[in-house]
C-alpha cells in the first residue's frame, strides 16, 4: 500500500457515479494515506508548534505548515 500517496499529491478529483474503479481505488489509498500521515504527525509534533497551526486536512500542507512554524520558532529562538 501507498502510506506517502498523501505526501507525494494533493487531493485530487473528487469521486463521481462515473468515476472509473481505478480512479475510486486510488482515492481510496489516498484518503487512507492522508488519514494515516495526518494522524501520526498531530502525535509527533512538539506542542509549541501544534497549537500554532489551524486545522488542516491535508497531510502534504500540515507538513508545510509545520516546517515553516519550526523555522519561524527556530529563528526567534537564535535571534534571526
Amino acid at each position: 500500500m501507498d502510506h506517502d500517496l498523501a505526501m507525494l499529491e494533493e487531493k485530487f478529483v473528487t469521486i463521481i457515479d462515473t468515476s472509473s474503479n481505478e480512479e475510486k481505488v486510488h482515492y481510496k489509498a489516498w484518503k487512507r494515506s492522508n488519514r494515516l500521515g495526518l494522524m501520526l504527525m498531530r502525535m509527533i509534533v512538539a506542542d509549541s508548534i501544534k497549537t500554532t497551526l489551524p486545522k488542516i486536512e491535508s497531510a502534504k500542507r500540515f507538513m508545510g505548515l509545520v516546517g515553516e512554524h519550526s523555522q519561524t520558532a527556530e529563528s526567534l529562538i537564535l535571534g534571526h
